[in-house]
């Protein structure tokens, strides 16, 4: 969404739609660093980090991202976002023989920046590195027991869709969550009959497009 120009703009305007009341954005752009404090003057209730690593040459290499100070721009303008008193989460993918080292370096961070963490397992995929660098959350369960303060029920995108997520509260402050993709998506009770289900596919949406029309999926 931080291609768009105008993307804090599109936040204060669909702020005055009546029955819109809350809008997060999900995003990993350097560019966070340069219009945090725009986003949060146009009303941004929340934003979420797709974040791997805080390894720059990892990042490079899982991201492609060609400028030099990518990371640290991200990481900036999580801060930035952050002093406003926007909620920020962190989205991390857990991966063997890439990431697995950082896992707790992950939740050192997310406690010092005030930030919730969610690890997602690697979804499966027709590559021949998938199986080199699938890790099961359970795994990240082991890694994780000795800081778990309090373990919480599953919880849900609101209105009880999506993924069903396990939540600990970490013994630093941090809320952990972990999304599990062999549960499968749930978007209502049409997926409880699917012959497909369960699965990650069954995703609901709205999309407007660069011209003001919408596309549902």
């Amino acid at each position: 969404p931080l291609l768009r120009r105008d993307i804090s703009d599109i936040i204060k305007e669909v702020k005055l739609i009546n029955g819109v009341k809350h809008i997060e954005l999900v995003s990993m752009s350097p560019k966070l660093k340069d219009i945090g404090n725009s986003l949060c003057s146009a009303g941004l209730d929340g934003l979420t980090v797709s974040l791997d690593t805080l390894n720059k040459e990892r990042f490079k290499e899982s991201t492609g991202c060609k400028q030099l100070d990518g990371l640290e721009d991200i990481i900036d303008g999580i801060k930035i976002i952050r002093k406003k008193g926007v909620p920020v989460k962190i989205n991390m993918i857990p991966q063997r023989n890439f990431n697995n080292d950082e896992i707790i370096e992950m939740v050192h961070f997310a406690g010092k920046n005030g930030l919730s963490l969610k690890f997602i397992d690697l979804m499966t995929m027709n590559v021949s590195w998938w199986r080199e660098r699938f890790m099961p959350l359970d795994e990240v369960e082991k890694i994780l027991q000795p800081m778990i303060k309090d373990i919480d029920g599953p919880s849900f995108q609101p209105g009880g869709l999506g993924t069903p997520m396990k939540r600990y509260l970490l013994k630093n402050g941090v809320a952990v969550f972990l999304r599990d993709a062999t549960m499968g998506t749930h978007y209502g009770e049409i997926c409880k009959t699917c012959k497909n289900f369960p699965c990650q596919d069954g995703l609901m949406a709205l999309r407007l497009t660069c011209d003001g029309n919408t596309i549902t999926s």
